[in-house]
């Protein structure tokens, strides 16, 4: 496997002092979430053969990353576009029990709650995590909807679902921005 770069983008972190083993491995850089309690961490994806390519933590001023095993064993959950939502990171990652669905993990947590928007092993596919206030939106895919937009209220398992286009076609709702407390 060569040796994947890591966002630039991140800026905070400084990648040089994760471990050789980990920095060699990194493939996706996901966003540097700041958390008020404990300072900012890294979160990033990384392969090794136990478990597969699963999301890390690293603390801000550590050196040492922590596993977020979301698909156990050694399958990877592929873990993507995440938001963080106060304190909470907000995770899109994969298993076969579940497809590829959102998932909520609270500050200094190794196990992420699944928020599971299209029950069964099919996908919801959810996407555009944008933050407003401490509401997440999103997009996301059931039969009954087609991808539609979805909030999910701080503190919930449970989105709300925004039907803009009503039946199954859906809607496709992309490129989500947030101005102050509104969502366009």
């Amino acid at each position: 496997m060569p040796n994947p770069v890591i966002n630039p983008a991140a800026g905070r972190f400084p990648i040089e002092k994760l471990p050789e083993h980990i920095r060699d491995r990194v493939i996706e850089n996901l966003p540097d979430v700041v958390n008020p309690l404990s300072g900012s961490a890294l979160f990033f994806q990384a392969y090794t053969e136990e478990n597969g390519l699963e999301l890390y933590r690293v603390a801000s001023g550590s050196t040492t990353p922590t596993l977020i095993d979301i698909n156990l064993g050694t399958e990877s959950s592929f873990a993507a576009a995440s938001s963080g939502v106060g304190t909470d990171v907000f995770i899109n990652a994969e298993t076969e029990e579940n497809g590829r669905e959102l998932y909520r993990l609270a500050p200094g947590s190794t196990t992420p709650t699944l928020i599971d928007i299209n029950l069964g092993t099919e996908s919801s596919d959810p996407s555009s995590m944008t933050a407003v206030g401490t509401d997440l939106f999103f997009g996301a895919y059931t039969e009954e909807n087609g991808y539609e937009l979805y909030r999910l209220a701080a503190g919930s398992t449970t989105p709300t679902l925004i039907d803009i286009n009503l039946g199954t076609e859906g809607s496709y709702p992309y490129y989500l921005t947030a101005v102050s407390t509104d969502l366009f």
